[in-house]
């Protein structure tokens, strides 16, 4: 069984092809036709299909999802990402690509058949290692291309070729898709600036900023960050003692989902720390355990994101939270931290950097705060319940030194 295939079947008799679409095995094109048959392929053309995936291969293999964005950015975001998008009259199943760099959320929602008697029945949530979805992809794009060789697509998937044999085109596209750009969309000004921070924030944490929203602001927003990093000088050096030994492969090639691994990674802070499952984090213990000073908590420095770090070697990085609450200071730090061992000698990731996209890296940040500060084992033990009250959730959240909104989220996440 393949993670993820298209299946073309009679393609000799374009335009229309038998077509079925299968994740993890399981049909997503299966369906009620307009006679009310249960099927699991649909009688379709190949080719827009094909066309749409090849145009938006870049951005399907390598943009993440993102908040904040606005009603323009997100249609355009949609267009990109969602199967029905590749329209021209037929009735495609209501599936989105989702990436996170290492794997593919790939879901699937049914439809009510309100705007056509084609009823799709299959609903999922499944993600697929990017290398499957790849070659699902390619599979079907080279099998679609070779049998209409005079078409716009043969010389769209040729250029897509290309470009990922060539290091340097790879990158710039790369780069260009997570920032949510179409293939040849952005400016080269854009491009070339945000590769000048190579050399200071590194590749991967390039790329990573560039992932924070759509436009060329982001841009400044890493001239704004190199700028007040620069300034600032608090400087965080967690014990790693043993993080090596422990963790000789942490998240360098997605096998296990991110939030798994952020919360085994929190525990083993907690463990250095000598905390018990309910027992709290306090800011004295957070800040002896970055061997950093109080006042980190109260720089007055606004920056682009939330907070932000910059590696001034393996041992140590500079760090710069935003004004705010402190529970959100607390997370933030956390947060820092979690990126910090996620980068800890696995890359060139020299930036520490919070975003609102939906990386595995930030995801990874965000689980690892959650379970650092507020465990889950704890929250039950003190909660004493998996269905709290809102009373009981304010009360842990006053515990723990987090948000209320933290602790449904660690609720919540975990029991999904």
């Amino acid at each position: 069984m393949r993670d993820f295939h298209i299946d073309v079947t009679s393609l000799q008799n374009l335009p229309t092809c038998s077509l079925s679409i299968a994740v993890k095995g399981q049909p997503v094109t299966e369906h009620f036709n307009e006679q009310d048959v249960l099927q699991t392929h649909i009688i379709v053309d190949p080719l827009p299909l094909a066309e749409w995936m090849a145009a938006n291969w870049w951005r399907l293999r390598w943009e993440p999802e993102k908040e904040n964005l606005t009603t323009e950015q997100q249609l355009d975001w949609d267009m990109s990402h969602r199967l029905a998008s590749s329209g021209t009259g037929y009735v495609w199943p209501d599936l989105t690509f989702i990436s996170d760099d290492f794997a593919i959320n790939c879901l699937a929602r049914t439809t009510s058949g309100k705007f056509s008697k084609i009823r799709y029945i299959r609903q999922l949530n499944e993600w697929i290692d990017a290398i499957f979805f790849e070659a699902g992809m390619d599979e079907f794009l080279n099998t679609t291309a070779m049998a209409n060789p005079n078409s716009n697509l043969a010389v769209l998937w040729q250029e897509v070729i290309d470009e990922r044999r060539d290091v340097y085109a790879t990158k710039w596209r790369k780069l260009e898709a997570k920032a949510g750009y179409d293939a040849g969309e952005a400016s080269d000004a854009l491009i070339e600036g945000l590769q000048s921070y190579y050399p200071i924030f590194g590749e991967a944490s390039v790329e990573e900023l560039s992932s924070e929203n759509r436009s060329d602001t982001v841009l400044q927003i890493a001239e704004g960050l190199y700028s007040s990093l620069q300034d600032t000088s608090e400087e965080m050096r967690p014990d790693l003692v043993g993080f090596q030994e422990q963790f000789p492969g942490l998240l360098v090639n997605g096998s296990s989902p991110p939030w798994k691994q952020a919360a085994n990674t929190a525990h083993w802070v907690r463990r250095k720390l000598g905390l018990k499952a309910s027992e709290p984090v306090t800011n004295e213990r957070l800040l002896e355990y970055l061997d950093v000073g109080k006042q980190v908590f109260n720089q007055h420095r606004k920056t682009a994101l939330a907070s932000a770090g910059l590696k001034k070697d393996q041992a140590r990085a500079m760090v710069l939270l935003s004004p705010g609450r402190e529970t959100a200071q607390r997370f933030a730090l956390s947060r820092l931290l979690g990126d910090y061992l996620y980068t800890y000698q696995k890359d060139d990731s020299q930036l520490l950097s919070t975003t609102h996209s939906r990386t595995n890296r930030q995801k990874f940040q965000r689980a690892f705060a959650q379970e650092l500060l507020c465990p889950y084992e704890g929250l039950l033990e003190t909660m004493d319940t998996a269905q709290p009250s809102e009373e009981s959730l304010e009360k842990s959240a006053e515990l723990y030194k987090v948000s209320p909104l933290t602790v449904r989220y660690t609720i919540e996440n975990k029991q999904s």
